[in-house]
Formats: structure tokens, sequence, C-alpha cells
């Protein structure tokens, strides 16, 4: 049971909290406002997306940079390696479909 009703992030007592979208903390509205400004938030909301579609509702997120750090450029690579791999696995299948050449 958890008694603290507080922000993850910054320990502010509230009764409003949030989920972050770089991580798992669940944060007050002000930390939520600087999470917004953050220049790599529009990536971090992109990949929470992406795996909610995917079906994983337990994301643990891109990780919290701090509001003056930057989300690593090797993550950014490697997940969007990750992500083209996968579309041409997707890609390849569905060209195998539609020219009756499935592999299996």
């Amino acid at each position: 049971m958890r008694i603290f009703h507080g922000c993850d992030r910054c320990g502010r007592e509230t009764g409003l909290t949030i989920m972050s979208r770089f991580n798992t903390e669940t944060i007050c509205m002000e930390c939520e406002g600087e999470e917004k400004h953050h220049p790599d938030y529009p990536y971090a909301r992109a990949r929470e997306l992406e795996a909610v579609k995917k079906g994983n509702y337990n994301f643990p997120g891109i990780g919290w940079p701090g509001t003056t750090g930057r989300v690593s450029g090797y993550l950014v690579r490697d997940l969007e390696d990750r992500e083209a791999r996968e579309n041409l696995k997707l890609w390849t299948a569905q060209a195998a479909v539609k020219t009756g050449r499935e592999e299996g």
C-alpha cells in the first residue's frame, strides 16, 4: 500500500500525479511540465506509444536524462536500428505472402 502521495522525482507532496513519459516514475504536474519542454520529449513519447501499440503496457521508457541532459545518441540509434530491422522483417513477410512464397 502506498501512503505517500507525492512526486517520485522531486518529492513534492501532491494530490495529482501522472506517469513520466521517460521512465516509470509517478511525477507531479510541475515535473510533467519540465518533461514536456525537454528536447527529447517527442522522442520519448513516440517510443512509449510505439511500445503500447505493440502490446507492451509495461514499457520502462527511454530513461530520464534530467532537465539539462539528453538521451544518449547511441540509445537513439539503437532503437531506430531495431525499429528498422522489425520493419524490414514485416515488409519481407508481407511481400512473401503477396507473392505466394511464404517462409515457414
